[in-house]
C-alpha cells in the first residue's frame, strides 16, 4: 500500500491518508490508521469513486469502521 498525503496526529496516535481522484478532492480513498504501540490498525477506509464536485473526504461512504 502506498501512503498518499499521509498525516500522522501523534496526541492520537493516528495517521490519516487521501489518494484524491483529482486536485478537488471531491472523490478518492481515505483511510485513517490507529498506532497500538506495535503496530497500525485500520480504524476507518472511505472511498468515494465518482466525481461528483460535492462531498469532502469526510463525506465519503464508509466501507470499514473498526469497532
Amino acid at each position: 500500500m502506498e501512503l498518499t498525503n499521509a498525516t500522522f496526529d501523534e496526541k492520537s496516535r493516528e495517521l490519516v491518508t487521501l489518494a484524491k481522484g483529482r486536485g478537488l478532492a471531491d472523490c478518492g480513498i481515505q483511510t485513517r490508521w490507529r498506532y497500538d504501540g506495535q503496530r497500525f490498525r485500520l480504524v476507518r477506509y472511505a472511498q468515494e469513486p465518482s466525481c461528483d464536485n460535492w462531498h469532502g473526504p469526510d463525506a465519503w461512504p464508509t466501507l470499514w469502521i473498526t469497532r
